[in-house]
C-alpha cells in the first residue's frame, strides 16, 4: 500500500509541475483543466478511499491487483514527467 500512496502523491506532484506551463492541461475530467493541488489531493482521497475500503472488505485486493494498479500509476507518473520535460523545453511558464 505504501507504493500506491507514493505513486498517488507523485501523480499530484508531477501534474502540478506540468500545469505551471501554458501548454499543459489536466486531462482527468474529474479535475478540470487546471486544478489546484488541494483539489487534486481531495479528489483522490474522496474517490479512492471508499473504493479501497470496499475492496479490502470484500477481498477484492490481492498482490496482483495492487501490482497492476501500481504499474498503471507508474505509467501515469512517467507520462506526467515527460509532459513536464517537453513543456519546460517548448512552452512558457505561467506566472
Amino acid at each position: 500500500m505504501g507504493a500506491f500512496i507514493t505513486l498517488q502523491l507523485l501523480d499530484v506532484y508531477t501534474t502540478y509541475r506540468g500545469l505551471k506551463y501554458d501548454c499543459v492541461e489536466e486531462r482527468n475530467p474529474l479535475m478540470g483543466t487546471n486544478p489546484a493541488v488541494g483539489r487534486m489531493l481531495t479528489t483522490k482521497l474522496v474517490v479512492l478511499t471508499p473504493a479501497i475500503a470496499y475492496d479490502l472488505n470484500n477481498d477484492g485486493f490481492d498482490s496482483i491487483v495492487m501490482s497492476d494498479m501500481n504499474i498503471f500509476m507508474a505509467a501515469i507518473v512517467a507520462h506526467n514527467h515527460t509532459v513536464y520535460k517537453d513543456a519546460k523545453e517548448y512552452c512558457n511558464k505561467t506566472p
